[in-house]
């Protein structure tokens, strides 16, 4: 494992991040920012930071400011462990 990919690991595993998670999700009506699905599922995005960029730039990966509900085209990702059926 790569050291970013702790570092991703090392948050996404972190209980506080589902908290942040909901709360991104719930603050954004449960809708894709980009495209306004609704239908899920989604991942809680880090934007326009990118994750590795905020906890270089000493950020808080928790703060849900630093983060966006997309949908899973729109995330560019077919599923993964931020991809939820919300």
């Amino acid at each position: 494992m790569s050291p970013d990919q702790k570092l991703r690991r090392d948050v996404y595993d972190d209980p506080r991040w589902k908290v942040t998670r909901l709360n991104v999700l719930t603050r954004d009506g449960f809708q894709c920012v980009l495209c306004d699905t609704t239908g899920g599922p989604f991942v809680a995005d880090h934007s326009p930071v990118p994750l590795i960029a905020l906890l270089r730039l000493g950020r808080d990966p928790f703060d849900p400011a630093a983060c966006r509900t997309l949908c899973l085209p729109c995330s560019g990702s077919s599923d993964g462990p931020r991809a939820s059926s919300a």
